[in-house]
């Protein structure tokens, strides 16, 4: 059955998984990526500013990796990295990042989130502590961010 809405021929290409994915649609863009320094945070930021997108990256601990992020992604071009550091737990560390990105055009485009230890706890030491750092690192903290 057809639609008034949708091309049949498009419709056809989806169905076999043939996308077409314009390039550069993020130029320009600021996108907030708490988190964005580990795996597969990086792998996104860098595909983020490779679209030509500014990304707001925040991490936690490991400056020198986010430093060699930010240069090398910086170095490629065309996008920019912003690394902010802070536990994004504290409302002081979600106000820098969200003053950094603001900063750059006044508007923030879109929220990528990567942060926390998602389900690395041992299961033998699952306790209610566990459980509820789990929850305010993967749930409340890019809650609030969001918010």
């Amino acid at each position: 059955m057809g639609s008034d809405f949708v091309d049949a021929a498009w419709a056809a290409r989806h169905e076999r998984f043939e996308f077409e994915f314009p390039e550069r649609t993020l130029a320009g863009k600021v996108i907030l990526a708490p988190g964005g320094s580990g795996g597969l945070g990086a792998a996104t930021v860098a595909l983020l500013a490779q679209e030509g997108a500014q990304v707001v990256v925040g991490f936690h601990r490991d400056s020198a990796r986010a430093e060699r992020l930010t240069a090398a992604l910086n170095a490629r071009g065309p996008g920019r990295v912003h690394c902010v550091q802070g536990d994004l737990r504290q409302p002081e560390a979600r106000n820098r990042l969200m003053e950094t990105a603001a900063a750059l055009t006044g508007e923030i485009y879109s929220l990528v989130s990567f942060l926390g230890d998602p389900a690395r706890v041992d299961f033998t030491r699952l306790d209610e502590e566990a459980l509820q750092e789990s929850l305010a690192i993967n749930y409340v903290t890019p809650l609030l961010l969001a918010r």
